[in-house]
């Protein structure tokens, strides 16, 4: 305490001026530490909250791409959910069951009195959930049956299509009763289960290299 009081009397014994400079020498310390403690500190916040900020639009911006992008995926589910179920209740599964059905379209041409001078199914090509397939046939027969036995095809209940039709007079004769007419049928089957899995497993694969 005797210190204290004596480093006091100590500093009003000097002259004023001088103690007009400590005064000024405390201000300026008291000033400094208010500002750094103060106003730094605020500035501090503010580069803080402004580096927040900017995240956050970062991360809406980012939100909003993936929110556009999951309304056309979910148009895309929607889409592929009724191929989904177009495939597996209209159509035949597998490709054994294709077989039987071109088996069938043979059969009932030859019911019919049409002659086959060719049958020939060509390589499936596959979808998301269904496989297609085209097949070339040349026919034999009169208008009637001909005409009788494609209408038969297309009314059956399966997606089956007739495309490229062109008749022809057999031979050199020119009467309709007895035509040659090729075409081809587009005949669709529902993949199974595994062949589905199968063709995602490869997407994936693709997408990894």
């Amino acid at each position: 305490m005797e210190k204290i009081k004596k480093a006091i009397q100590d500093f009003f014994a000097l002259p004023e001026k001088k103690r007009f400079i400590v005064y000024g020498v405390i201000i300026v310390l008291i000033i400094a530490v208010w500002g750094y403690f103060g106003i730094w500190a605020n500035l501090e916040e503010q580069n803080r909250l402004s580096s927040n900020l900017k995240r956050l639009d970062t991360e809406i911006a980012r939100y909003r791409v993936i929110a556009s992008r999951l309304k056309a995926v979910r148009k895309d589910l929607k889409f592929y959910e009724r191929q989904f179920v177009l495939a597996k209740t209209l159509l035949p599964e597998g490709a054994k069951a294709l077989e039987k059905l071109l088996a069938s379209f043979e059969m009932k041409g030859r019911e019919k009195g049409i002659e086959f001078v060719y049958f020939r199914p060509l390589n499936e090509v596959k979808f998301d959930f269904y496989a297609a397939r085209r097949v070339n046939i040349r026919i034999v027969g009169s208008f009637h049956d001909i005409v009788s036995y494609l209408d038969e095809l297309t009314r059956l209940n399966r997606l089956v299509s007739i495309e490229n039709i062109k008749f022809a007079p057999r031979g050199k004769q020119t009467n309709v009763s007895n035509l040659l007419v090729d075409c081809n049928l587009r005949v669709y089957r529902a993949l199974t289960e595994e062949e589905i899995l199968a063709q995602q497993q490869a997407k994936k694969k693709k997408r990894r290299r």
